[in-house]
């Protein structure tokens, strides 16, 4: 509902109300464990929310690591020594350990 007023042709606004306004916020209305679509069951610290398609809501789960480089199924990191990076290998469809850039272009800007 708007409230306006007019005054020699000119019409000023004083308030626009759309929808009902809230009036109190309580931890019940605002609590992550009342939002539809999601659900905590389970919830501990660490924790993140998951999508899971079957059930169609956000869950709570427990992060997961991979702990090291070498338990990634696309990195492999033989050959490493102090000061490689991970160059990826279109041949062997890994990113592996390496000491040498032999096919990048670097563009170290303008002076």
């Amino acid at each position: 509902m708007a409230i306006s007023i007019t005054s020699k042709g000119v019409t000023i606004v004083k308030r626009v109300t759309v929808g009902k306004p809230v009036r109190k916020v309580n931890a019940a209305v605002t609590s992550i464990d009342n939002i539809i679509g999601v659900d905590t069951t389970g919830k501990e610290n660490e924790h993140i929310l998951q999508y899971n398609s079957t059930s169609g809501n956000w869950e709570s789960v427990a992060q997961t690591s991979t702990g090291s480089l070498e338990s990634l199924s696309d990195v492999s990191t033989a050959g490493k020594v102090n000061g490689s990076i991970l160059v990826y290998n279109s041949s062997s469809d890994l990113f592996e350990a390496s000491t040498q850039l032999e096919e990048q272009n670097i563009n170290g800007g303008q002076y």
